[in-house]
């Protein structure tokens, strides 16, 4: 079989285990995007036997570079901006990999999640003090900080209560899903995070149009913010409506 055969078979199987992702109600749009695009790189991983969690590590490694290159403020700094998408893509593609190669782990998936968090919060936090670079502004730059405390208390509400649903299935025999992603309200959270990808790819080419970054980072921290309060929200809803009717 060629070589070419072997990258078609293989991004066919890609194509279909991870399928799943693809619908509008379920994932934001710019997650699709990225899913479908990783179909077409992953069977070079899986030729090369490069491993998710190598890929996972090597994504950790390159937002770390990135985080020091910006903060450094050199001729560099600029373009390590333009890691947010990079990352993104290739946290698509150690996903694709476990589920193409039928190598899911509990540890994958916890290195992946967390190395998500870490992203999620330091990157942001290291593009808006970038900026404050440009924009000598201390109380927008104090609210943008404000606004990504947001952020990392997003991701602990979702890992508390995905830790706590499971205890209590395990403990009331019940089965109600650790995530609430699916909910119909959802559409709310995923519109939001389209917007704030777009947002995070646009920055770097206006570092030098000050009102209009301004006024960018405004936006930026508000909807992270909603976005904050929002989950938090939607995930004590679901406690109170769902957990407690049940009893538990």
């Amino acid at each position: 079989m060629s070589y070419l055969k072997k990258y078609i078979k293989e991004y066919k199987k890609s194509f279909e285990v991870n399928s799943y992702k693809i619908a509008v109600k379920k994932y934001p749009l710019v997650h699709i995007f990225l899913s479908l695009l990783a179909n077409f790189f992953i069977p070079f991983f899986i030729k090369f036997k490069i491993h998710q969690n190598q890929v996972s590590v090597i994504n950790l490694l390159l937002t770390l570079f990135s985080i020091f290159i910006i903060l450094s403020n050199n001729t560099y700094s600029y373009y390590a901006l333009f890691f947010f998408p990079i990352y993104h893509f290739i946290d698509h593609i150690d996903g694709g990999i476990a589920r193409s190669t039928s190598t899911k782990t509990f540890y994958g998936k916890f290195l992946d999640s967390y190395i998500d968090s870490f992203f999620n919060v330091f990157f942001k936090l290291t593009t808006v003090t970038y900026c404050f670079y440009f924009l000598k502004d201390d109380k927008l730059f104090i609210f943008n900080i404000f606004s990504i405390t947001f952020i990392a208390f997003d991701v602990f509400i979702l890992d508390k209560f995905s830790a706590i649903t499971r205890w209590c299935n395990l403990e009331n025999n019940t089965n109600f899903n650790p995530y609430i992603r699916k909910n119909k309200s959802s559409f709310i959270n995923f519109l939001i995070e389209d917007i704030i990808f777009v947002i995070m790819i646009t920055i770097p080419f206006i570092l030098t149009k000050f009102y209009i970054l301004k006024k960018i980072l405004i936006l930026l921290s508000i909807l992270f913010i909603i976005l904050g309060i929002y989950n938090i929200l939607l995930h004590f809803k679901f406690a109170k409506e769902t957990l407690r009717k049940n009893k538990i």
